[in-house]
């Protein structure tokens, strides 16, 4: 409770990018695992060579997916933290609403830069993200 764990533990897995995960590694051949053990590789090394080089499209997907999901949590953050210093952004946007008036020119403001963060992760990861959208409805 009101720790960084508590905020960040829960978020690092979840049931959808278990999914996604699982969906696009059971569409790769068990040929390249034959060939690899063939070559003397062992586990690690299958995954490091194969299975990684041929995730990034997922694994950016995934990085996009979870970021916006968890930046954008209001709910789980206002359970969770107790102090004004462990508040999340989400919550600190509410400081500018009141039961009376709600200032528009910082909540504008506010929202504004709360956004760019989110705005950088997809254009650095835009190119694999729109790669893995395009193979994802493939069959082999």
């Amino acid at each position: 409770m009101d720790s960084y764990a508590s905020l960040i533990l829960p978020f690092l897995s979840g049931p959808m990018g278990i999914f996604l995960c699982r969906q696009f590694y059971s569409t790769f051949p068990k040929s390249l695992d034959e060939a690899e053990k063939i070559d003397g590789c062992g586990s690690f090394k299958i995954y490091y060579s194969i299975y990684i080089p041929m995730s990034v499209t997922i694994l950016a997907t995934l990085t996009i997916l979870k970021t916006v999901a968890t930046w954008n949590d209001f709910f789980y953050p206002l359970i969770m933290t107790t102090s004004d210093s462990m508040k999340t952004v989400q919550l600190g946007l509410q400081n500018f609403k009141g039961s009376t008036t709600t200032h528009y020119n910082w909540l504008m403001a506010g929202t504004l830069f709360t956004s760019l963060p989110i705005v950088i992760v997809y254009l650095c990861a835009q190119k694999y993200f729109v790669a893995g959208i395009a193979t994802s409805g493939m069959k082999n």
